[in-house]
């Protein structure tokens, strides 16, 4: 007999408040299951609760693996909830939440990576690798703290270079002729570094849109119906060829979207676990592709700021769009 997700979810959520009632108390994991079996806890349901936490752990592994940190985090804490000595758990959420602060300077995921890491020790003393991540953590909130103290010597200098750019200003009436030659060769880097960027970004997207057609034939042996989204996404890939580099940077947005419609669709109406595992990969892609449009787009504004101030001494070249995406 299988539990139901909503009787799963039940029990958790009574594990949660039983955990929460004994956290002043150094309880061990037996101890914990004989105070669940007190309350009406079944041994079976101890039993599929503790399989599931082990599910949980190695799908949070998997996303490791392709690098989706937020689902990894997210998976291991599903785990903790279920298992609160669950150290290869614990692992996956310090790593991960570090990565996440690495990428996204989330201060509670610095937080979340040590908390989880001082948990690993507690169950493994000499877990090398919890060592290594607080040592990180403590890195990273010494180069923040840092960061904040020169934020203020920084106003403070502003503050005194406003009066003296006011007088350079007020002294300096002939401004220096502007080295136009120099504009056109900045323009044109800037240029190239953005159309590189957009390079890069292709690329990620053929690796994902490599892994589209195992997905359809996966969905397809599930009798899954996506075909009205697949030709709607095939109609939008039919127009890359005809369009130009600017609509292509448009266009590209679009069968994105078209893109995780069709996965989220299959997603939906699937249970299969070889259609999860190509999903994951998908997934993985994803994050790389908003990786590459990130600094493409950073390129881009680098590019058209200088255009915007010379536009009218330039008019060979033209604003380029940025990667924007619902």
């Amino acid at each position: 007999m299988s539990l139901t997700d909503e009787e799963l979810n039940k029990l958790v959520n009574q594990m949660l408040a039983l955990q929460q009632q004994y956290k002043e108390k150094a309880l061990s994991l037996d101890e914990l299951k004989e105070i669940a079996l007190s309350v009406g806890v079944k041994e079976f349901e101890w039993k599929e609760m503790m399989e599931d936490a082990e599910k949980n752990a190695d799908l949070a592994n998997r996303h490791v693996h392709f690098k989706n940190y937020h689902a990894a985090f997210e998976t291991a804490q599903k785990t903790i909830s279920i298992n609160p000595f669950h150290l290869k758990a614990h692992l996956i959420a310090a790593e991960s939440a570090l990565k996440i602060y690495e990428a996204d300077k989330k201060k509670d995921y610095i937080h979340y990576a040590h908390k989880h890491a001082e948990e690993v020790l507690k169950l493994s003393p000499n877990e090398t690798r919890a060592f290594e991540i607080i040592s990180q953590v403590k890195k990273f909130t010494k180069a923040r703290k840092s960061g904040q103290q020169k934020l203020v010597f920084v106003a403070t200098g502003v503050a005194l270079l406003i009066g003296l750019l006011s007088m350079i200003i007020f002294i300096v009436t002939q401004p220096k002729p502007v080295d136009n030659s120099k504009i056109k060769f900045q323009l044109i880097e800037l240029q190239e570094n953005a159309n590189a960027a957009w390079a890069q970004v292709e690329n990620v997207m053929n690796r994902r849109d490599e892994m589209i057609p195992d997905l359809l034939i996966i969905a397809q042996n599930e009798n899954i119906n996506y075909k009205k989204t697949h030709q709607e996404l095939e109609e939008l890939k039919k127009k890359l060829p005809e369009v130009t580099d600017d609509e292509r940077v448009l266009l590209q947005a679009q069968i994105s979207e078209k893109t995780k419609e069709l996965t989220a669709l299959i997603a939906q109406n699937s249970s299969s676990s070889q259609i999860e595992l190509v999903l994951i990969q998908i997934e993985g892609a994803y994050n790389r592709i908003s990786v590459e449009t990130k600094r493409y787009n950073e390129a881009v504004r680098e590019y058209n700021t200088l255009y915007k101030m010379y536009s009218n001494d330039f008019p060979e070249f033209s604003e380029m769009p940025y990667y924007s995406q619902k």
